[in-house]
């Protein structure tokens, strides 16, 4: 929160959402409208996709930009997101963005340098996000015009709810500014979206996948065979992450399996999709099992960032 507060660009407008907050979190919220630019929103317990929600509907301002509660900003990221915008008459800007685990830093993208500032289009902008060219389909490290939310809200009671909406959006918007410079930082923590045992929740990252694909086939049949890439990732991120001998998950197992086996060779022979990808796709001739026993043993959770 300090490094929200801590913007160069002073004139903003930040809504804290205590989302039925069951220890010490929504006091905590309270302690920071003695800063005139924050808004606390105390509310019943809805999920990540509700609290956004609810900020969208109280936010005032003519931009949205969405920081997570684990994440940090450097304090120039506003400032440089709104400057994009204002200099290109951008409808959404995309900025790059670092990863820390566990206090280490390190880059979300290799060969950074080739990625710089630019105003791309629609459909280039689709592209790159579907191929995790620079940034991925999350929420944060964007600033949006609040006017592409009209009639757009994250899915209640969902997770991966990102994957469900930032598409969508990229879909209403015109022209887009990406800046190479990655002041936002996610951090990541290991176990945060993985169980040991089949959740239905998990369903929601293949389903939305899938939906973003048919979505995209109708808009542009090239940029749909693309987001192919997106159906194999969610199905190779859930199946390394789950006990595949549990029997609860077999049908959905089963389900995966077939999006992998049917669209590997595919994946394998073009060279636009990301090399990890790829290479899942080669290791699947293994087996789905073989494949999670080496992840497993290599200390890898499918994530392809």
């Amino acid at each position: 929160m300090q490094s929200v507060l801590s913007q160069t660009y002073s004139k903003i407008e930040v809504i804290l959402i205590d989302d039925g907050s069951t220890d010490s979190s929504g006091r905590l919220c309270d302690r920071y409208v003695k800063d005139s630019r924050v808004r606390v929103i105390h509310k019943k317990n809805g999920g990540l996709s509700d609290a956004r929600n609810t900020g969208i509907d109280y936010a005032s301002g003519e931009f949205l930009t969405f920081v997570d509660s684990d994440d940090i900003v450097e304090e120039s990221f506003v400032e440089k997101m709104y400057n994009a915008q204002i200099n290109n008459n951008a409808d959404i800007v995309i900025s790059s963005f670092r990863i820390r685990e566990n206090g280490v830093e390190k880059k979300a993208f290799r060969r950074r340098e080739k990625y710089r500032d630019e105003l791309i289009d629609r459909n280039e902008a689709i592209e790159r996000m579907l191929l995790f060219r620079g940034y991925t389909y999350s929420t944060w490290a964007k600033l949006y015009k609040k006017e592409l939310f009209k009639g757009i809200r994250f899915p209640k009671g969902r997770i991966c709810e990102d994957l469900a909406t930032t598409y969508r959006l990229f879909l209403l918007a015109d022209r887009f500014a990406f800046i190479s410079d990655d002041a936002y930082i996610y951090r990541f923590r290991r176990g945060s979206i993985q169980t040991s045992i089949f959740d239905d929740r998990r369903k929601d990252e293949f389903y939305f996948a899938n939906e973003m694909k048919k979505d995209l086939d109708r808009y542009d049949t090239r940029l749909g065979k693309i987001a192919t890439c997106r159906v194999v990732s969610s199905a190779f991120h859930i199946l390394m992450n789950m006990d595949l001998n549990d029997e609860q998950g077999s049908d959905f197992v089963e389900l995966l399996e077939k999006a992998v086996v049917g669209n590997r060779r595919e994946m394998i022979i073009s060279e636009k999709i990301p090399l990890k990808i790829r290479l899942g796709c080669v290791l699947s001739y293994l087996g789905i099992k073989n494949l999670k026993r080496i992840y497993d043993c290599l200390g890898v959770n499918g994530n392809y960032y």
